[in-house]
């Protein structure tokens, strides 16, 4: 409990400016703001907010994300993970957030300020209406988007991924959109009450992306196999030990794998 009096503290008062000025507005209209404008706001919040939790983020392979839109399709371990990638993914970007989310406190808005969109699991017709949103925007080239094709966080302790829904690629399958899939680890830990560690490292690796003409022909389940499988590799080799390596650096009396 006692982790969370510096960002109430330090962050908290900036936040609660932010919701009042522009959060809750560009949430009930986006239309009155560019999104290249409203999304720089979420990127400086998120900044402010990894200072306040003592995030420390470590990032590779930047150099891998194509220019123009793309579908970013991501491991899920932790309710952080969304804010993380919208800060280090520099252009627009917006989020497929379980419906939820979208009743959470502060978070709810921040995602629909960026144009996000809730899905409900449990409603077929309303996940595949909100998809076909996903799809016109990749269609129209507005922004790029990311998805999480576990459906929900994933708690196995050894990180061993669930199937990835083959539909959640669709939209980016059906617009000619460049794949990135990408690795996060470490957020599992940001929100926990417990222990305080010194610093709270957490890694993000952008993967060489998967273009059009590499996944042409091939059906939407092999597509969700062969992400989920760079992502897995990825997850093992490099996420896993890259993380070992900062705890230890940073929390070495209190971290235990």
């Amino acid at each position: 409990m006692f982790r969370y009096l510096k960002p109430v503290f330090t962050f908290l008062p900036y936040a609660f400016g932010c919701y009042f000025l522009w959060i809750r507005k560009n949430a009930l209209h986006p239309e009155k703001t560019p999104i290249e404008r409203r999304y720089e706001k979420v990127r400086g919040l998120i900044k402010h907010l990894n200072k306040g939790m003592d995030v420390e983020v470590h990032v590779v392979g930047k150099e891998n994300i194509p220019e123009g839109v793309n579908l970013f399709v991501s491991n899920h371990v932790g309710g952080y993970d969304p804010l993380l990638i919208i800060r280090e993914a520099e252009k627009p970007t917006s989020v497929v957030a379980k419906v939820e989310t979208k009743k959470y406190p502060f978070v709810g808005k921040l995602i629909a300020s960026i144009d996000g969109v809730f899905i409900d699991r449990n409603d077929l017709k309303q996940s595949l209406q909100q998809m076909i949103v996903v799809r016109d925007d990749l269609e129209k080239k507005n922004k790029s988007w990311l998805i999480f094709p576990e459906g929900t966080r994933n708690k196995d302790d050894k990180r061993v991924l669930r199937p990835f829904h083959a539909g959640s690629l669709k939209p980016a399958t059906k617009t000619n959109t460049p794949i990135v899939p990408v690795v996060v680890y470490g957020t599992q830990r940001v929100t926990r009450f417990s222990p305080h560690y010194k610093k709270y490292p957490v890694y993000i690796e952008f993967c060489p992306p998967i273009f059009p003409s590499q996944y042409k022909d091939m059906n939407p389940q092999d597509l969700a196999d062969l992400v989920r499988d760079e992502i897995q590799m990825r997850l093992f080799y490099h996420a896993r030990k890259y993380d070992h390596e900062q705890m230890i650096k940073y929390n070495k009396k209190k971290y235990h794998l």
